[in-house]
């Protein structure tokens, strides 16, 4: 993360690094702890959290003089010269997007999440609308992202309950390079294999709507929350969840998502690059 916060006494750019937050999942693996080069991970490492502000999961900060601070410690403090003034104008001193790695060892439950109206309602800060970047994937590593036609409550009720609700999701290859968009109400999973990097709102909330019956650390099978579930989909066929690559041989910078809560751009960098 960039910053144009003082180092010491100076107004030189500071590079803040972040200790990661990692988190133990039933599908998680070892990628991550390979990947960041981490010796004491532990096993199933599902995700590293890079960025977060999320209460109970914050990212502190790990080298310079301000290691040790947490990040909202320092939006608290720095306001709008940290995040932006737009972000501040929209968001005060709420650092608004969460930034995670995710190793899908086994494939994650088929799942939803809110938009902002609905998570509000139940005294959540922000829904989650959310992005996808592959980094690796599998040779048959799949993402389930949206309906594959319009479908409604009541037909996707009844195929949970006679398990048949695959049927009526997009199945797409996974393929390094290519980036999913995911608003928030799209019916989602990442498949087996897939190793990504989420862009996303800051909140830690999903609603399983079909998990194979799989079972938990505690010998049960893993909890659905359906009603949410059910109430918070868009059951409409939606082109935007397709994969989205980039322009093949393109010399220009290209924006590959721009949603009302982030942008994410590529950009050509060769040597030194002076970003805005």
């Amino acid at each position: 993360m960039l910053t144009n916060l003082p180092t010491s006494m100076s107004d030189k750019l500071y590079i803040f690094t972040f200790e990661p937050v990692l988190k133990t999942k039933i599908w998680g693996g070892d990628r991550i702890a390979r990947y960041k080069h981490i010796a004491d991970a532990g096993a199933d490492v599902g995700e590293s959290w890079e960025v977060s502000a999320v209460p109970g999961s914050e990212s502190v900060v790990a080298e310079g003089h301000l290691a040790g601070r947490t990040l909202s410690t320092l939006c608290a403090e720095y306001g709008k010269r940290l995040v932006g003034t737009a972000s501040f104008a929209r968001y005060g001193a709420c650092f608004p997007l969460l930034v995670k790695l995710i190793d899908a060892n086994s494939d994650l439950s088929i799942q939803v999440h809110p938009d902002d109206s609905m998570a509000r309602a139940a005294g959540k800060p922000f829904g989650k609308t959310e992005m996808w970047y592959v980094i690796e994937s599998a040779p048959d590593a799949t993402i389930r992202a949206g309906f594959n036609r319009n479908t409604s409550r009541a037909e996707v009720e009844k195929r949970v309950s006679d398990l048949t609700l695959l049927d009526v999701v997009n199945n797409f290859p996974s393929r390094p390079g290519e980036f999913f968009y995911l608003p928030a109400g799209c019916i989602h999973a990442i498949g087996a294999g897939n190793f990504l990097l989420e862009i996303q709102q800051s909140i830690d909330l999903t609603y399983r709507v079909y998990d194979y019956d799989r079972i938990g650390k505690d010998g049960q099978r893993r909890p659905l929350q359906l009603q949410e579930a059910l109430a918070a989909l868009n059951y409409d066929y939606n082109p935007v969840c397709a994969p989205i690559g980039l322009s093949a041989n393109s010399a220009e910078d290209e924006t590959v998502v721009c949603c009302p809560y982030f942008q994410v751009s590529r950009l050509l960098i060769d040597g030194v690059t002076q970003l805005p």
